[in-house]
């Protein structure tokens, strides 16, 4: 089961959400994906990460360093879940742009050999992406043996096309998203 929080900044509301340990998820009210990592039933609940979360919140909206990052699990795409990650990074005051991300998403991704012996991708998403890369350049074979058909494929392209959508499609007041296409 999930449980949500409600958070009311003077951004407007904000929805929390976590599996009862973990913070899985936090909203503008009404954005684009709004709840999209709930599993199931969802309840109403005070939890101690909605507390460190609200901790956190009040902290950050006051103009100083919370110091401390709530418990987090993330529910999404490997590809977000990379941004994501890239995103913790970023120290108190300091700014990334999206090109900036995409940059350190694409260093060692240039190809998805790279993405995969590097371990940017799990085995799971390296034959996902394979079978994306192989449709979209017609190749009539899929699985293993899908990009062995000689044709060069530049993934630097495919992660660019990622990012230029992720700007795209992200707003202040929608958050982070991707078209439906990603």
């Amino acid at each position: 089961m999930d449980y949500t929080h409600h958070y009311q900044s003077f951004l407007g509301g904000i929805t929390m959400a976590s599996d009862g340990t973990h913070l899985i998820g936090l909203w503008f009210d009404g954005q684009k994906y709004f709840a999209d990592s709930l599993r199931g039933p969802v309840q109403e609940k005070s939890l101690p990460v909605f507390k460190d979360t609200c901790r956190w919140l009040d902290t950050y909206f006051s103009g100083k360093d919370p110091g401390f990052t709530p418990p987090l699990a993330m529910r999404t795409t490997p590809f977000r879940k990379q941004v994501w990650e890239i995103m913790l990074q970023i120290p108190y005051g300091r700014t990334l742009t999206y090109g900036e991300i995409a940059d350190k998403i694409a260093y060692l991704g240039r190809d998805l050999e790279d993405a995969r012996t590097y371990h940017i991708l799990d085995m799971t998403s390296y034959r996902q992406l394979r079978e994306i890369v192989g449709s979209t350049l017609g190749f009539e074979r899929k699985g293993a043996h899908a990009l062995r058909s000689g044709k060069a494929v530049n993934t630097t392209v495919l992660i660019n096309d990622l990012i230029v959508d992720l700007c795209e499609q992200s707003s202040p007041e929608k958050g982070l998203c991707f078209s439906d296409e990603y």
